[in-house]
C-alpha cells in the first residue's frame, strides 16, 4: 500500500507542478510539444492538437516540453523568442502551482478536520506555566522574540530548545493586553518537553467536542497561509543547518525514504477510519508538495530556479546568455543532482536495512 499511495501522491504533485508550467505556456502562445507525466519509455501517448500527451513507466517526475526552450527556433510560438516576464512567469509556474496545491489541502484539512491553535485551554496544576501565571484563554504571540502565528511555530521552537537553556521569554495575548512571562526551564529537557498546558482547538465542520469552537473560513485561511510560510521557513532552516554541517545526508530524504515515510504514515493511520488515512496521506502530500515548490526554486543548474537566475541575469543585462553556454551548465548541473539523488538514495536504503 505505501508504494500505492506513494505513486498517487508524486504522480498528483508532478501533475499539478508541470501543468502550471503547461497553462502558463498555453497562456503565452507558447508550443507545448509533449505534456508528460513519468520518466523514461512511454506506456501511452495521444497527441491533441499541437501536443502530445503521454505516460511514461517510472512513475516518479514528468515534464512539460516546450518548443525552443533548450535551442533556437524562429518560431514566435517558441519559449525563447518570449519576453524575459513571459518566460518567467512559465518557469515560476510549476513551484507556484505546487505551493497552491499545498494550501488547498491544508485549507480543506482545517475546514474540515479543525486544527490545534497556540492558546492555552488548560493550566496543568504545578507546571512551569502554571507557576509563572499564564492563564487559561492566554493567546501565545511570541516565544523568545520569536513570533507564533500557528501551533506548528510553538512546536518547532519548544523542540529547538537547547539543553542548557534555563528560562524562555513567552508573550501572551490576554484581552486586549500584550503580557511578558518568563518561565522557569526543568533542568531535565527534551524535543518533546511540554510547558505544561493543553492547547486550545478548533473543530472542523465534520467533527464535534464539546466545549471546542468551530473554525470558520478566515481562521482556515489563515491556518492554511502560515501552514506554508512555516515548512519555507522550515525547509530554508533545514538548508541552512546542512550547508553549515549541523545536518548530515543521513537527516536527509529522497524517493526511497519518502516512500518509506508514506508507509509509516498509512501503518499508524491504517487502524483508523479511512477517512482519516486519507486526511494523513493529504497532509503528508501538502508538506511534500510546499518542499518540492522550494526546492524547485533553488537557484540551482537544472532546476526551475537555475533557469529563473539566468532570466534574471538576462533582464539587468538586457541581453540573452548563449544558450550553448547555458544548456551546458544546466546539463553539469543534472548531472551533479543524479550523483546527489544516488548519494541520498543509498543513504535511505541502508537507514532501512
Amino acid at each position: 500500500m505505501a508504494i500505492l499511495w506513494a505513486i498517487i501522491i508524486f504522480g498528483l504533485i508532478v501533475l499539478v507542478h508541470e501543468f502550471g508550467h503547461f497553462l502558463l505556456a498555453k497562456r503565452n502562445n507558447i508550443t507545448v510539444e509533449e505534456f508528460a507525466i513519468g520518466m523514461g519509455p512511454k506506456i501511452v501517448s495521444k497527441k491533441i492538437g499541437e501536443t502530445v500527451y503521454s505516460l511514461r513507466i517510472f512513475p516518479l517526475g514528468g515534464f512539460c516540453q516546450m518548443l525552443g526552450e533548450d535551442g533556437e527556433s524562429d518560431s514566435e510560438k517558441a519559449f525563447g523568442n518570449k519576453t524575459v516576464w513571459q518566460r518567467m512567469k512559465v518557469i515560476v509556474a510549476g513551484a507556484g502551482m505546487n505551493f497552491l496545491l499545498a494550501f488547498i489541502i491544508f485549507f480543506c484539512l482545517s475546514v474540515f478536520g479543525g486544527t490545534e491553535i497556540p492558546r492555552v485551554k488548560k493550566v496543568l496544576i504545578d507546571s512551569p506555566v502554571y507557576k509563572a501565571g499564564i492563564l487559561s484563554g492566554d493567546y501565545i504571540y511570541k516565544i523568545n522574540g520569536q513570533k507564533i502565528n500557528i501551533v506548528q511555530d510553538l512546536n518547532f521552537y519548544l523542540s529547538d530548545l537547547k539543553k542548557s537553556e534555563e528560562k524562555i521569554n513567552l508573550s501572551v495575548k490576554r484581552g486586549n493586553k500584550l503580557l511578558n512571562f518568563n518561565i522557569d526551564l526543568p533542568k531535565e529537557k527534551n524535543k518533546n518537553y511540554i510547558l505544561g498546558f493543553e492547547k486550545d482547538y478548533l473543530t472542523g465542520i465534520l467533527s464535534n467536542f464539546n466545549g471546542y469552537k468551530k473554525i470558520n473560513v478566515f481562521e482556515a485561511f489563515y491556518n492554511a497561509f502560515f501552514l506554508i510560510v512555516f515548512y519555507i521557513r522550515l525547509a530554508f532552516v533545514g538548508l541552512f543547518r546542512l550547508i553549515f554541517f549541523k545536518l548530515s545526508i543521513r537527516d536527509m530524504a529522497g524517493p526511497i525514504g519518502i516512500v518509506k515515510i508514506i508507509g509509516d504514515v498509512y501503518n499508524g493511520a491504517v487502524k483508523q477510519r479511512i477517512i482519516y488515512i486519507i486526511a494523513e496521506m493529504a497532509n503528508f502530500m501538502a508538506i511534500l508538495s510546499a518542499n518540492i515548490g522550494i526546492f524547485n526554486l533553488l537557484p540551482l543548474p537544472a532546476l526551475d530556479g537555475g533557469r529563473l537566475f539566468f532570466l534574471l541575469i538576462e533582464a539587468v543585462r538586457h541581453k540573452k546568455i548563449n544558450q550553448e553556454k547555458e544548456g551546458l551548465i544546466h546539463f553539469i548541473g543534472f548531472v551533479v543532482l543524479i550523483i546527489f539523488a544516488v548519494i541520498i538514495a543509498v543513504s535511505d536504503i541502508l537507514k532501512i536495512v
